[in-house]
């Protein structure tokens, strides 16, 4: 028993399959262990034998609660609610990706129209001017080749009678192909502008020669273009032959001739066909078509009303492209992403889609699609709170990016007044190198000073031994004068006195004027002191004022720096609160749905075991107490039935519910 009382709760606890397979023993040896009970006279169960029965339905041992049924519930729910999500899941990302890839195909689509219009504008403009460049150049060469054609043959009428025939011939033909030319520009003229349009674009593409056969091989190959001018003609006459021989020139002519009556003829037919078909045309549309006298005004006005329908499909065109860009404009303004209506269009579908499948996950089956009453209130709700959520967002995004712009422009001014400070610095060093190459100059200045003063002691000490010597010549002076000497020595003593004199003289000049230059130099060391304390004062005053100045740059960008996190810390602690709160509306949200959900299965598991217990009471009101085998071993009372306190959980649960959407708070 000690030993039991030592081991944790975990360990000292039975297993629960084991407290199972014990509790269906102890159940089966209670049974067995009373056989002669079922075969005695009928009697009301004793409590203890009730007891008994508790016990072998609920065994104490396996430490399960009494909501084991419940518990096993919930896990299947809890499994079907893990199984809605993961298809959830696994639905998002196809349907994301199908929009995408159908949003690209719809711009690979785009693109290759667009390519197509552009190539088929491309070919249109180069076919139209291509084509007109051609009937000019070929108009121009028919009238070119008449003039020089009929020049020619007037010039060789008097030559020989066959080619001044063929000459007049084709000169004819000629001016036939250009009456023909005329009787065409008319036709097209009546035709209109359409025709026109059909008539060039008919045209063959390739130059007119290359599609008929070339000339003889003993004509000489074609210029690339004639001129109008005319040409003089070398004849072909020889004096010994005396034959004439054909005009290869003349030949060419006529072949290009013929080339562009052949075309003309093509021409006359194509327009043959085209007016046929106006024939036609005129003729089945006739019966819809106004009387007969309205005709001339209808065909001189037909422009005019073209021009007009054609007005009034561009203005109608343009009023749907405003319509549109308006409608574009209010689908942006409604706050949803996206870059174009196609976008937005999408999105909304998102959202609606998403709400529909909420509000059937709160209330299923009850309400149907449009909503109306407390369902449409609860979509707006729903929408205004994410519009205001999304202008937070907006606005947390933009008060962001103002902080990042002070920060870069504080970053800005303190990189400036680290500049500021390198650049006082580099002059403090400036400064104290002047004053250290001062110092130097005044060490040098003491030095020579100290020279000087040892040479004022050498002239003092050289004065000192001089008088002395004064003083010996004097009393040797005194000596001789006392003696009796000739003159001779007397004139030799005085000349020595003299010179000493001088000397002595010239000694006395060099001391005063050593004396002099030590007072001058004395003076201007102290003059140089004196500036230089005064400097070295002035230069630690503005140091110290620009250090001062420094110190309290410093300290405001200190404070400023301060101000800038803390108004950062404020914005991230604001976009964190706005995440925290997203968040929880969203896990508000799907805590609601999910308890609505479990309220719905409970309430309908409710339902299904009342049905049950109903139609149990309906199936034991058959046989009573005395039929065959089928004994009550319990009370004649009524069963105690728990409340499961679904009611008032449901009713709290939508007492929430309506608080959350009238204050958006749980």
């Amino acid at each position: 028993m000690g030993d039991e009382l030592d081991l944790p709760v975990a360990l000292r606890r039975a297993r629960r399959t084991l407290a199972k397979i014990k509790a269906a023993e102890q159940t089966s040896s209670v049974f067995q262990t009373r056989p002669a009970q079922d075969t005695l006279v009928v009697s009301t169960p004793k409590p203890k034998k009730r007891r008994v029965n508790q016990e072998a339905d609920q065994p104490s041992a396996t430490g399960l609660t009494p909501m084991m049924h419940r518990a096993r519930l919930s896990s299947k729910r809890r499994i079907q609610r893990t199984g809605i999500t993961e298809e959830k899941d696994a639905v998002a990302p196809r349907r994301k990706q199908r929009a995408r890839d159908i949003k690209d195909q719809i711009e690979r689509l785009k693109e290759e129209l667009a390519r197509k219009d552009e190539e088929i504008e491309r070919l249109q403009d180069e076919t139209l001017v291509l084509d007109t460049d051609r009937i000019f150049d070929l108009e121009q060469q028919v009238a070119a080749l008449t003039t020089e054609l009929a020049r020619h043959a007037r010039g060789q009428q008097g030559h020989i009678s066959r080619v001044g025939h063929r000459a007049t011939s084709t000169a004819r033909n000629a001016s036939d192909g250009g009456s023909m030319l005329l009787d065409i520009e008319n036709e097209v003229e009546e035709l209109g502008e359409v025709a026109r349009a059909e008539i060039i674009t008919s045209t063959p593409t390739r130059r007119i020669r290359a599609s008929f056969p070339t000339p003889p091989s003993t004509s000489p190959s074609a210029p690339e273009m004639q001129t109008p001018c005319r040409r003089l003609t070398r004849s072909r006459c020889d004096v010994g032959v005396q034959s004439s021989l054909p005009d290869p020139e003349k030949q060419r002519v006529e072949t290009e001739l013929a080339s562009l009556q052949f075309e003309m003829g093509k021409l006359t037919a194509e327009l043959e066909s085209y007016s046929a078909l106006a024939s036609r045309l005129s003729e089945k549309l006739s019966p819809f078509s106004v009387n007969t006298k309205c005709e001339a005004q209808l065909s001189s006005t037909s422009h005019s009303e073209i021009e007009t329908r054609l007005t009034g499909v561009l203005q109608t065109l343009s009023d749907q492209a405003a319509v549109i860009a308006e409608l574009g404009a209010s689908l942006k303004s409604l706050g949803f992403k996206g870059s174009d209506a196609f976008e937005v269009v999408d999105s909304l579908r998102t959202h609606f889609r998403t709400a529909r499948l909420e509000l059937e996950y709160l209330t299923p089956g009850e309400i149907a699609l449009p909503l109306a009453g407390a369902g449409a209130e609860v979509l707006d709700l729903f929408l205004s709170r994410l519009r205001k959520l999304a202008r937070k967002k907006r606005e947390a995004d933009d008060c962001i990016e103002e902080y990042h712009a002070i920060e870069v422009s504080l970053r800005q001014q303190l990189s400036a007044r680290v500049d500021a400070m390198d650049s006082l610095v580099n002059q403090l060093r400036e400064s104290e190198r002047s004053s250290r190459d001062k110092d130097t100059r005044i060490a040098e200045l003491e030095v020579r000073l100290d020279g000087l003063k040892s040479a004022v002691s050498n002239y003092t000490r050289g004065i000192s031994e001089i008088d002395p010597l004064t003083e010996r010549i004097e009393t040797e002076l005194a000596a001789a004068d006392s003696q009796v000497g000739g003159k001779r020595q007397t004139t030799e003593g005085q000349t020595s006195f003299t010179d000493l004199e001088t000397k002595l003289a010239s000694a006395l000049e060099l001391i005063t004027a050593l004396q002099s230059q030590l007072t001058s130099l004395s003076a201007t060391h102290a003059e140089a002191l004196q500036a230089h304390k005064i400097q070295v004062s002035n230069l630690v005053k503005s140091q110290g004022a620009c250090l001062a100045q420094r110190d309290a740059r410093m300290v405001e960008l200190r404070a400023e720096v301060h101000r800038f996190n803390a108004a950062l810390l404020e914005a991230q602690s604001a976009v964190r609160k706005l995440w925290v709160e997203n968040a929880r509306l969203v896990a508000a949200n799907d805590r609601l749905v999910e308890e609505n959900r479990e309220a719905l299965r409970q309430v309908e598991e409710g339902r299904r075991k009342a049905k049950e217990n109903v139609k149990g009471s309906d199936s034991r009101k058959i046989g009573r107490l005395l039929v065959g085998e089928r004994t009550r071993l319990g009370s004649w009372g009524k069963r105690k039935r728990y409340d499961s306190g679904l009611g008032f959980w449901m009713k709290r649960t939508m007492m929430r519910f309506h608080e959350y959407i009238n204050t958006g708070k749980l």
